[in-house]
């Protein structure tokens, strides 16, 4: 590590490095010092027990201290990098990793509205609207059909919109100020619907019917009462049967429900009461029949009501109640006769008729 000099009288230092006389690697540094020198490996790299540099791997020796904690420490030959993870970008020392703010800067992929969240976003809709399974897209609410069966949104027709839902009303219905509820329209206060003399105006469900009332022969009509007819013969001639037979008055009803109107939990929905006489000696019998029930030709599936839709029971004496006991489908038109027999002290004295119109309409409001 040492020479004399030219005199011989002093020991000077060798400089292994200046003369290339060391026996460092191809990639280490020589470093002089007095009497020898020294081999040093790069930044990054440490030199094993060959005498050979070898990497550091600074990750796994300075695991959890090198790079921030949303980042990946990835080791390269003599340095290492910090890789950010998805949601972050590197900060001001190439070590950091500070959040994205994806809704800002228009990185995002939402359909509407942008939440930025640590790392990531999040996508939410304007009302009307739900996030699709990609959590990104907005797609339509349908309410019409999410609400179907479960409640009334419309008392009328639902119609999905975009974002939302309105309501209309069919013919012969106007839309309340509620933008929800359909009401009927009583043709019958207008001055041009039936106005014959013999027409009798029903308003029914989004329309009305004109009943043409006309006494059959042998009847005339009551002045007190425009849809009743009474028999012209107070009075039947002895022996006279068939005069007996024929009711003494005949009476025209009329009643417009709903399609599938609902039973109350009682089971049966009163609609129809016939009252006889009160007198302590007279007994009454009450018969229902069903005379036609017709399903509109437009009504597909339309189940055509039978006798079993209706009950007949007594209320009080002398008294009849005409109910409904099973749901009524329409559009459909029926006709029931309710006809009262009466006696006096036994006999037979004579029966009224009452003739009950029902107008079941297409739609349930």
């Amino acid at each position: 590590g040492f020479e004399p000099n030219s005199q011989g009288n002093q020991c000077l230092d060798i400089d292994e490095c200046a003369t290339n006389t060391h026996d460092c690697r191809e990639n280490q540094t020589c470093n002089n010092i007095p009497g020898s020198y020294s081999c040093e490996c790069p930044v990054g790299f440490r030199m094993n027990s060959f005498r050979d540099c070898e990497d550091i791997d600074e990750c796994t020796r300075f695991a959890g201290r090198v790079c921030s904690v949303n980042s990946q420490c990835i080791n390269t030959p003599g340095s290492y990098t910090c890789d950010c993870n998805p949601g972050f970008k590197t900060g001001y020392d190439e070590r950091t990793c500070i959040d994205i703010n994806e809704c800002q800067d228009n990185s995002h992929s939402c359909d509407h509205s942008c939440i930025n969240t640590w790392g990531s976003y999040q996508c939410i809709c304007r009302k009307g609207f739900r996030l699709a399974e990609d959590q990104r897209t907005c797609v339509d609410v349908d309410e019409c059909e999410m609400w179907k069966g479960r409640g009334s949104l419309c008392i009328g027709t639902c119609v999905n919109e975009p974002g939302s839902y309105s309501c209309t009303c069919p013919e012969g219905y106007v839309l309340h100020n509620d933008k929800r509820t359909c009401q009927d329209v009583d043709e019958c206060e207008r001055d041009d619907i039936c106005r014959g003399e013999n027409e009798v105006c029903l308003n029914t469900r989004g329309g009305y019917r004109c009943n043409i009332l006309d006494c059959p022969p042998g009847y005339y009509r009551d002045a007190d009462h425009k849809t009743r007819c009474k028999r012209d013969k107070r009075e039947c001639a002895k022996g006279d049967d068939e005069c007996r037979k024929e009711p003494m008055s005949l009476s025209f009803n009329y009643f417009t429900l709903p399609h599938n109107m609902k039973i109350p939990v009682s089971g049966h929905q009163d609609f129809f009461t016939m009252r006889g006489p009160r007198f302590s000696f007279s007994t009454v019998e009450f018969e229902l029949e069903l005379v036609e029930a017709r399903a509109s030709s437009r009504a597909h599936g339309v189940e055509v009501a039978t006798r079993e839709h209706f009950y007949l029971r007594r209320t009080g004496f002398n008294e009849a109640m005409v109910s409904i006991v099973r749901s009524l489908q329409g559009p459909q038109d029926i006709q029931l006769e309710l006809r009262t027999s009466i006696y006096h002290h036994g006999l037979y004295s004579g029966s009224a008729l009452a003739k009950i119109f029902i107008y079941v309409t297409e739609h349930e409001f």
